[in-house]
């Protein structure tokens, strides 16, 4: 199996479950159809969490079968329990688009050809070698569609471990000798908890773009 499939990912930001608060909520929907985003927490946040590092550590195709048990424990057992289905049919093609976008990540790599340092291959021959190795096929909507989801998981990650650096934040003043020791201030701003402009307009870009060609085929 490849290693790009073999090693660790995070189903957590694929599905978009955990806070930027480092909660777990509700993925149920209220009668109004609003996110729930009751806090989860004691033994079902722990079996969650628990679920999640199992899952992390199968491919992603292998976790598909471990979805409905998630969706259960993610839902309020008093009010949205009953929406486990419903939940499965929207977290179920996240996971599907992820694990072919590894797949096909995986399958379009160019691959090296092995040659012995006795070959002689004169430079013209060198650069065709080169181009037909790295020639691949016109990626497909789905393609695209799955890359842009991809880039946004990287970017919740990169986001978290940006936030881990930052300073806490607090009304606590520098003392006298540090801001005088100091010859500039630098102001870091910790990221907001709500979703970034930059993944508003990427999720907007992806939806235009497949608005766009469905035009097109229909």
């Amino acid at each position: 199996m490849s290693q790009l499939l073999t090693s660790r990912w995070e189903p957590s930001d694929v599905l978009n479950i955990i806070t930027p608060r480092n909660d777990i909520s509700c993925a149920g929907f209220t009668q109004q159809g609003l996110p729930c985003r009751w806090r989860l927490d004691g033994e079902i946040k722990a079996q969650i969490r628990s679920l999640l590092l199992q899952m992390s550590e199968k491919s992603p195709r292998r976790a598909l079968g471990d979805l409905p048990e998630l969706a259960r424990l993610c839902l309020c057992e008093t009010n949205h329990r009953n929406q486990a289905t419903r939940v499965l049919d929207t977290w179920t093609p996240l996971v599907e688009r992820y694990a072919s976008w590894l797949e096909s990540r995986d399958t379009h790599q160019p691959q090296e050809l092995d040659c012995s340092p006795d070959d002689k291959i004169d430079g013209s021959s060198n650069r065709n070698v080169r181009h037909s190795g790295s020639r691949s096929a016109s990626p497909s909507v789905d393609d695209i569609m799955a890359e842009l989801e991809a880039l946004s998981i990287r970017q919740k990650q990169l986001q978290r471990a940006l936030q881990h650096l930052l300073p806490p934040t607090g009304n606590q003043r520098p003392n006298s000798s540090s801001v005088q020791s100091t010859p500039s201030s630098v102001v870091i701003t910790p990221l907001d908890e709500s979703p970034s402009s930059s993944q508003q307009s990427l999720g907007g870009g992806a939806r235009s773009f497949k608005k766009f060609f469905g035009s097109r085929k229909g």
